[in-house]
Parts: structure tokens; sequence; C-alpha cells
């Protein structure tokens, strides 16, 4: 077979990046009939239920009408239509050797056709059909699905089989549209048994073309005919018999890289939407000397271990070899990295995904987003058990105490437990800082430089172009000038590639310093890293200065799309390869994502003012934006967290450029959904960089637009997080700059007033409130609606209940409000909500269950962007009032409800509340109730108890 085979075709293959798209011909060729067949067994088997049946048969048959259009005409019949399809289709699961041979490319499909063809022959395929929204909300998290575009004969009223239907799934902006989008911007199509006399199959592509907005890899199609479509590169056959041997081909043929020193995997023009982040790769180590007592101290009877030491000692590099040799043995199951770049707020993410990973379920993140660190480290020892594993969490740095000398925070408290329960797991931290631990399962490996031996070693099998008999001479001279350092080591055995005399003048060019510290080996790093700098051409450097702006480890692929307005393929690929020859990059294991050393980074970063770098920042922000432009039309609490990163990454990158402005606007629009979906830590990851950057003075902060409504997100955000430092920060570098009748000096008063008010400091926060409240009064300012509202729940707190209560009213008639009858919608769920927390306080629960009750027909009666989240609230209150007022079985259908309807809106509100566990063993029953059954009950309970008519609904 003379058919040529596309590289990028094969190397999806090999990346497992391969989607198979199949349409009728697929199913026509393993037996079962076309559209047209279909059809004509409708109108010959039920002919004598359908009008005009042998005059569409004959139409058809003429080819003057399509089956589509036949179709159309009899849609009134469609229970035939049903019937008919179901007899023909159901069942259908015919052993099929061809759609085996398809399972050896990928374990990812998507169809248009209705039979079960592929699941039938592909055991393990999860099932997903369009209207299944759970399953598609977990598709990113998938490794192994067939999604049913179209539907499936096993429930086939919801098939599309009608024009109407077509119009509908293709113009409209549903979850399944919105899936597939991603999947076509981060995978290789292959399409095979389309042709365009199939129904819609032209409106199909364009519509598919329509999503990728010249984004995304290259899609190919097998054909008999030349369709030309823009998106698609056409793989012609003769005949669909040539289908069976391409395929065989396909997977029989070995992957060759376009360019034998560097792992590329390149699309014509490629812009993928970040998938994973290359950062959770260990590095990949191609050359290894000494380091012999090192390893075999990490074998050994340890449960924790800190490697610890001065950048550029391959701490990393120390913690994957070990990782990879230990991959060999059969004593551990599970090998997992995690890099924290030396970053805070990164622990929650990542402790996810080792509870998903401990698992080894088809649970999703969504699962445990909005559980706070000590939850999320018991659910993951609970999930891990006695399963050996080996975990890296590499460059925790930001979680170690620099005055204590010991893990904070997540890591503390994953440290902990580490120790102190019983698991057959090691866990190896790697950081700069000395830590001062002394537990008798804990050991800490300080790591200093490379033996003189050892760098002998080193230069042997490097391949340095000198003689054999000279290495010893100037591995000896490495070693005095850097003392075993091997970063600086490999930067000196790289220019020994290059020849003798590029050594002999490397070496002359550096002076002796001591690297046994971190501010002597910054010198050390201008030396070596300065004399590098200066030899490279300008394109090397547009490589280097690129990675260095990067914010996240991406692909090869990725850097290739993002510099292509100031290097082609071929420049960018022969500047690579120099750059990797010269020892500066960090290549991860499987070769496809790149990045720099930490200390490399960094000296490319301190070389060069802001001013110019913002050109190389700018080719990161440019990316990031074309990419939202595919997610922001979905943009809410339905993303996933590497949906999300696309917005911080590029807020990050804004710092980075002290573009300030651009920064604020983006994290206004990513608040509200980050933190309903459960991701408060990234979003206050970024926002830490951004507040710390800004230069806090009256003229700057007033010259930001939306700075007061970001600032007050972050700060209250910071609050509930727990993240004292940066709630501190903001208020005590807001507080001072601006006088008492500036509108900012309101902010900070309810910034202040809500962080005594969290930290249970009632009378700190009244006192607050009434000294702003008199300054606003004096100044003949109007009351602050906020502010009088975080007051009244500090005085309810307080104690002062009687007082908050007055608040609360706004004048209206209490014995009005708190009857079980009159409701004035006018005044809202929260209105209500308030009061009834109040009286639940005062033990007046029969007045309380009336109010929690209005409360939760006004929400319920809603169509606020927000109604789902605030039925949840709704529905805890009124179960902590029951409960209260020992209604215990009312109370968990009220509880029940709340998860129900917090699983679709909340899911860290719902974790939280799950976990609490407040309805025991005796309501299981309850919590095994239909959804709508719980609903049904909770909203006529209600109701019943507020007596509704439609004439006291004002």
């Amino acid at each position: 077979m003379a058919i040529d085979i596309p590289h990028e075709l094969k190397q999806s293959i090999k990346d497992k990046k391969l989607i198979i798209f199949t349409g009728a011909g697929i199913s026509m060729k393993e037996g079962l009939p076309s559209w047209k067949d279909l059809v004509l067994k409708v109108l010959s088997e039920k002919g004598e239920y359908i009008k005009q049946a042998s005059a569409y048969a004959s139409a058809l048959e003429a080819e003057i009408m399509s089956p589509l259009e036949v179709l159309d005409k009899i849609e009134s019949d469609k229970k035939y239509i049903f019937d008919v399809f179901e007899s023909h289709l159901s069942g259908k699961d015919d052993q099929s050797e061809f759609i085996r041979d398809l399972s050896n490319l990928t374990s990812r499909f998507i169809t248009t056709n209705f039979d079960s063809l592929i699941e039938g022959n592909i055991p393990g395929l999860r099932k997903i059909t369009k209207d299944s929204c759970h399953n598609l909300k977990k598709i990113d998290a998938e490794d192994s699905y067939v999604i049913k575009m179209h539907g499936d004969i096993h429930t086939v009223d919801h098939c599309v089989i009608f024009s109407r239907q077509y119009k509908s799934l293709y113009s409209n902006d549903s979850l399944a549209a919105f899936q597939i989008k991603k999947l076509f911007s981060e995978y290789t199509v292959l399409f095979m048994g389309f042709s365009f006399s199939d129904p819609h199959v032209r409106e199909l592509f364009d519509y598919i073309s329509r999503m990728q907005e010249g984004l995304g890899p290259k899609h190919y199609i097998i054909t008999t005919e030349k369709l030309n479509h823009d998106f698609l590169e056409d793989i012609v056959i003769q005949n669909y018999s040539e289908l069976d041997d391409y395929i065989g081909l396909l997977a029989k043929t070995p992957v060759q890289q376009k360019n034998p020193d560097i792992s590329l995997k390149f699309g014509a023009k490629s812009s993928n939407i970040i998938s994973e982040d290359g950062s959770d790769i260990p590095p990949s180590i191609t050359e290894w000397v000494g380091r012999g007592k090192e390893v075999a101290a990490l074998a050994g009877p340890f449960k924790v271990c800190f490697i610890t030491g001065i950048g550029g000692q391959g701490k990393s590099v120390l913690a994957a070899y070990y990782l990879e040799k230990m991959k060999q043995s059969s004593d551990y199951k599970i090998f997992d990295w995690r890099d924290f770049k030396e970053e805070d707020h990164k622990f929650q993410n990542k402790i996810i995904s080792l509870i998903m990973l401990a698992k080894a379920e088809h649970d999703t993140e969504q699962e445990y987003v909005g559980l706070n660190d000590e939850m999320l480290v018991n659910i993951f020892f609970r999930s891990l058990r006695s399963i050996p594993a080996i975990f890296v969490l590499d460059n925790v740095d930001r979680y170690i105490d620099l005055e204590e000398f010991v893990p904070l925070h997540g890591i503390g408290l994953l440290y902990r437990q580490a120790i102190d329960r019983n698991h057959g797991s090691k866990f190896i931290f790697t950081c700069r800082p000395f830590v001062k631990l002394a537990d008798p399962d804990f050991f800490q490996l300080p790591l200093g430089g490379l033996d003189e031996k050892d760098v002998v070693s080193y230069f042997k099998i490097s391949g340095v172009n000198i003689k054999n008999e000279d290495i010893p001479r100037y591995a000896s001279k490495a070693f005095e000038l850097t003392q075993g350092h091997p970063l600086w080591i490999s930067l000196i055995v790289a220019q020994g590639r290059r020849g003798k005399k590029e050594l002999d003048d490397f070496i002359n060019s550096i002076s002796r310093g001591d690297v046994s510290n971190e501010n002597q080996s910054s010198i050390m790093s201008e030396n070596i890293l300065g004399k590098i700098w200066s030899s490279l051409s300008v394109k090397h450097r547009i490589i280097l200065r690129s990675l260095a702006e990067s914010v996240q480890s991406l692909t090869v692929e990725n850097y290739s799309e993002i510099v292509s307005s100031e290097l082609n393929y071929n420049q960018f690929t022969k500047a690579l390869r120099a750059v990797k020859n010269l020892g500066l990059t960090v290549w991860k294991e499987g070769g496809e994502y790149v990045e720099l050393h930490p200390l490399v980074k960094e000296f490319i970063k301190t070389k060069y003012p802001r001013s110019e770098r913002t050109k190389f920042i700018h080719l990161f922000t440019s990316y990031y934006g074309r990419v939202m432009l595919i997610l922001k039309p979905r943009l809410s609490s339905k993303l996933g967290f590497d949906d999300f990163r696309n917005w911080t990454n590029k807020i990050e990158l804004h710092a980075n450029a002290t573009e300030y402005q651009e920064a604020l606007l983006a994290m206004y629009e990513i608040h509200n959904p980050m933190k309903a979906a459960g991701y408060i830590e990234e979003y206050l990851r970024v926002a830490n960089i951004v507040f710390k950057g800004i230069t806090w003075t009256r003229s700057k902060i007033s010259s930001l637009n939306m700075f007061e409504q970001v600032y007050l997100y972050t700060t209250e955000s910071a609050l509930e997080y727990g993240d004292k430092a940066l709630s501190d920060y903001l208020i005590n570098k807001l507080d001072p700059i601006f006088e008492k009748n500036d509108p900012l000096y309101v902010t900070v008063s309810r910034a202040k007033i809500a962080n005594y008010w969290f930290n249970s400091e009632y009378s700190e926060a009244i006192n607050i409130y009434e000294k702003t409240a008199f300054l606003l009064e004096s100044a003949k300012q109007p009351e602050n609606a906020s502010l009088k509202h975080i007051y009244a729940l500090a005085l309810r707190d307080s104690g002062e209940v009687e007082k908050a209560l007055d608040i609360f009213l706004s004048g209206e008639d209490l014995d009005l409000v708190a009857n079980d009858t009159d409701i004035d919608n006018s005044l809202g769920g929260e209105f209500y909500g308030n009061i009834g927390r109040c009286l639940q306080f005062l033990g007046r629960l029969d007045e309380s269950l009336n109010c929690v009750c209005k409360s939760f027909i006004c929400i319920y009666d809603s169509d606020d962007s927000n109604r789902l989240i605030n039925i949840g609230y709704a529905s805890k209150w009124l179960f902590e009032v029951l409960k209260e007022d020992n209604s215990s079985d009312v109370a968990c259908h009220f509880y029940r409800l709340a998860l129900d309807k917090w699983e679709i809106s909340s899911p860290p509100l719902r974790n939280q509340l799950k976990n609490t566990k407040l309805c025991d063993s005796n309501h299981k029953s309850i919590m095994e109730i239909e959804d709508w059954r719980i609903k049904k009950y909770c909203n006529e309970w209600v109701r019943k108890r507020i007596k509704v008519d439609e004439k006291n609904i004002q």
C-alpha cells in the first residue's frame, strides 16, 4: 500500500493524543444498514401506518428525496421510526476485528452512529452521550471512552434523527459542544467513515471548523474522495476495502523523530489548550555519575526524607534518579512527582491529584475541591491505605518556616501524618533550607558537590571533544573552580563538547569562587552564565529569554507556537537544539516538556529590566489570550482547574510585566467562577503576586479600574481560606493611604470589619464600624449598606442579637415577617434568612422556621444566577433549625437537598457539608431517595408550612 502516513498522526498515537471519530461508513462496513436502507425499512415494515409510505420509498430509491428529507416528512410517525431503528440497530454488538484493531491506536472515540459496535468490541470504554452532563464534565479525567454525539440506540427517543435536532445540536452552545471543542484543541482527530451524502456531515465539519478558530493540532480524514475542507488533511484511499490494511500499517509504523536531538511533536500550526502541567513530570536523566552513598541513603528505612542544599546541587535530579531506579524493583506500586516551583498556594491542587492517584478510581477533582488542607490530607492517607508508593514533592521551599525551619501549612500537615500514620510509602521532599526536624522515621540528606573522581567520570562519559589523556587535568580544574557544583560542572562539560580551544577559553575566563554558600554561588552563576550568554546568537537568546518568562512547564509544541512571531519552525528547532547542547535546559521524562534550570532562569530574568522583558512576556499573554477565546463563552464554575489556569497564568505574566490594570481586570473576571468551583487557592496564589507588586500610593491605586472590587474579593477570600498573612498585608497596605473622607477609606474599613468579625473579634469589628459610620455621618455621606450588614453579623455573633435583628429588619414589622402566611418576594431570601438566623439564636424556633421557609420560597421562585447555590444555603439553614427542633427526618430531607443543589452549583460547599456527616445511619434511606422526590418533598413541605397562596405572595 503506497499511502503516506503523516508524521503528526503517528506521533499522536505514540503520545496517546489521538481520538478516532467514526461515521456511518464504519457501521456499514461491518454489516449494519445505511441511512437510506434504514429509512426504506421503516417505509416497508411500517408502511401500513405511514401515509404515502410507498411514494416516499419511490422518491428515495430514485434519489429525488434524501433519507433525512423523508424522515422529516414522517416525523409525526416517530414511534414507528423508533421501533424500526431499534430492531435493526439494538443488540448489534457483532464481533468486529476491525474495531478491535482500532483499539490498538487509541482508547478515545467519538461517533455519530447510534449502534453499539465500538463499545461492544472494546471492553472498558465509558459510554458518554450528548445528554450525559455528569460524564461530560469528567471527560478531562477520562482516558478511555466513546462519545456518542448523536445519541445511543438504547435510548432511541434521545437520538438525533430529524433536521430540527441536527440544527439544535450544531447551533446551541451545549456542554457537549464545549467539551468536544476542548478535545479538538488538545488531541489529533482521525475521521473515518464519513461522506457528504450522510445527513448533515457538511454541517458537522463546518461546525467543528468553527470550533477550531484557527487553533489546535492537525486533524485527518481517511476518505475515498477529496473533501478539501479547511481544518482536515485528506488521506485518500481507493475504497473502504483498503481501510483494514491502512489501520494495520498505522498501528505497526514506528515513529521517527524529525529531529534526533530534540523530541518534537509539531503540527503545521498548533495552539493547544494546555491540559497538563509539565512541572509534575520528573526531569529526564541521560548521564549519571557518583552519588552512590546518597542513593543508598534514600533507600533507608524511613518514612520521610528531606533533600536539602543550595541551588544547582542536583536535589531534583537525585530524587528523579532514585525514583526511576526504584521503578525497576517490585517494592513499590506507585511512583509520583509533584513540583511546587518554590511557590506557595499550590498544595490543594497537588494533594487532590495524589488522592485521585491513590484511589485509582474515576473520581474527578470536583469531588474534593473546597475541602481544607487537613481534610484533604486525611482523605489522602485513607485512600493510600498500605499501598507501597514513593512520592517526591520537589521545591517546597515556600512551605518552610525560615525562623523555625520546619514545614508549614499543607506540607507541614502532610509531613506530620506521614510520620505518625502506619503506611508503606516513602515521601521525599526537596528544598534549599536545612530543616530542623527530629523524628525516628525522618531522614535529612544535605547535598554537597560531586567528588573529584566523579567529575572526572562525568567528563569521560559526556562526549567532550578533547583527548582522553587530557580529561583528568581539565576535570580537576573544573572541580577546583566549582567545588564539584553539578550545574556548573555540566555547563563546563558542555563547552568541552565544542572543542579544546573553547574549553580552554571558557575555563580561563572564570575566576575562582567559593560555591559552598548562596552568595558566592550567585557570583559563580554570573561568571559562568555570563560567559556563555556572551557567546550566544540572537536566535539562541530569543529561545532562552522566552523560556525564562514562562510561568508553567510547557511542551516543545507549545513553545514553537508561542515564539512563532519571532522564529520560524526551522529556526526554532535549530536554536533549541543548540541551547540543549549547551546544557541550559531541563528536559522532562518523555522528551515532550522543557524548562530552564531555576538558576539559569533567574540569571536571564535579572539580566534585563522589566521594560526589556515585556516583549517576551507578551508572547505568552497573547498565546493564553487566544486559548481563552475558546473557554470564555463557558466561563463559570463548571470549568476545571486546567481551564482556569489559562487565566491565572496570564494574570501572573501581566504582573511580571507590571501591567497591573490588565491583571486586575482578569482577576475581576474569574474570582467568582473560581471561588464557586473551589479553586480559590490558585486565585490567591496570583493575587498574592499582583498585590505584592503594586505600588501602594494614593495616585497609583486611584488610577486602577476595578481595584476596590478585586481588593475586597481578595481580602475576604483570603480570610475564608485562612491566609491571614495575605489579608493582613492587604489591610495594612491600604489603611494608611487614604483620608477619612475618601471612598477607599470605607473600603479598607469594610475589610477591617470583615477581618475582625471572621476572627471572632466582635468588639473590634463593632468599634471600627461605629467609627466609620460617625465619619460618614459627619461628612454628610450616605450610610454604607455592606458595612452595616457586616456590623449586624458582628452584633449577632457577639450576643447582641436583638440589636442585629433590628438592623436586619430595616423597619419591617417582625410579626408580619415571621408569620406563617405572608411573603414579600421583593425583600428577598437573604432578608428572611438573616432574620430567621437571629430568631434561631434567640430560641424562637417556630418563628425562625417560618422565616427560613420564606427565604427558601423566595430563592426557589427567583431566576437569580446564584439561585442553585442559594437554595443550598436555605436548605442547610432549614436543616439546622429543624434539627434543633427535633424534627430529624424532615431535617435530613433538606440536608440531602442542600447536597443535591451544591452538587450542581458548588462542589466545594457540597464537600464541606458532606464531610460533616450531620445525618446519622438511621437516615440512610433518605440519602438513597431519588433526587426529584427529595426536591418535591422539600418544596411541598415549606409551602404547606407557610400556607402559600398566590394572593399572599407580593
